[in-house]
């Protein structure tokens, strides 16, 4: 599965912020808009279907990191409770990368498929081109994703010195 873009605060900034005694909720706070402008255009740039991998994209929080969030695919089977959609980013690889052509039947037998009446039989699944959409967002939002997280952390600094 695509990894996505974990984004992680300049460790000697984190170093004197964590001097400075904030909150770890303040620190990733100031990173979030960074990560959602980034969440916004993977969004933008997935080549839509059904929607469901648009909106598997999400912004979470690591554990065990003090000021880290991940922008990526999230594989969940629940079914959204108003619209009966299933939010589910476990085909996101697939989509990203491309596939190669497939065996239909594990050891590579046919496989009898039904299609429009007719019985036919299939030895292989074809392929998928790549259609990556989490690089180019990447690629198309890096600078003002550091731009947001630069302006949130000074605010968050000034704070701090200020004294809240």
């Amino acid at each position: 599965m695509p990894k996505g873009v974990i984004m992680k605060g300049d460790k000697e900034l984190i170093r004197k912020l964590e001097r400075m005694n904030p909150k770890l909720k303040d620190t990733r706070k100031a990173i979030r808009p960074g990560a959602k402008i980034y969440q916004k255009q993977a969004r933008k740039n997935v080549p839509a279907d059904s929607g469901a991998l648009k909106r598997a994209i999400k912004t979470k929080t690591l554990k065990g990191e003090p000021a880290a969030l991940a922008v990526r695919p999230v594989y969940t089977r629940k079914e959204n409770a108003r619209s009966g959609n299933v939010t589910s980013g476990y085909h996101a690889h697939l989509v990203e990368y491309g596939t190669g052509v497939r065996p239909a039947v594990k050891g590579g037998g046919k496989r009898a498929v039904n299609i429009g009446g007719k019985v036919v039989l299939i030895g292989t699944t074809g392929e998928m081109p790549a259609k990556p959409f989490l690089r180019p967002a990447w690629d198309q939002t890096k600078s003002a994703v550091f731009n947001s997280q630069r302006q949130e952390l000074w605010k968050l600094v000034k704070q701090l010195a200020r004294g809240r």
